[in-house]
């Protein structure tokens, strides 16, 4: 389960509430603690949000580079390596993406 906290609107994720499977949250407002369950990120993901995969890294938008569950800039400058979590799933990097450009990533999942 994923804790609230950690999820924003338009977030990506496999959940079900009231007998209702969710596939993307599209509000997190105002509903009690549910059991939300982290999409895997996968090449095939990582494709469908318009990173291309060079063989050893992937590469997007925004000059960004994917590799080994860190995501770098164009001056490889790593994002998310200093606090030494990797980025396992598809919210994570929506919400790290998000955070850095002020956009959403788009996904075509």
């Amino acid at each position: 389960m994923i804790p609230s906290n950690q999820l924003k609107i338009g977030n990506w994720v496999n959940a079900t509430y009231d007998e209702v499977d969710y596939r993307r949250v599209a509000s997190i407002l105002g509903l009690p603690e549910f059991a939300a369950e982290p999409i895997p990120l996968t090449s095939e993901i990582l494709q469908k949000a318009g990173f291309k995969d060079l063989g050893n890294y992937f590469e997007g938008s925004k000059d960004f580079k994917f590799k080994d569950g860190v995501l770098f800039n164009r001056h490889f400058l790593a994002f998310n390596e200093f606090n030494e979590s990797k980025i396992s799933f598809v919210h994570q990097l929506q919400n790290l993406y998000f955070s850095l450009t002020g956009e959403e990533l788009v996904l075509n999942l």
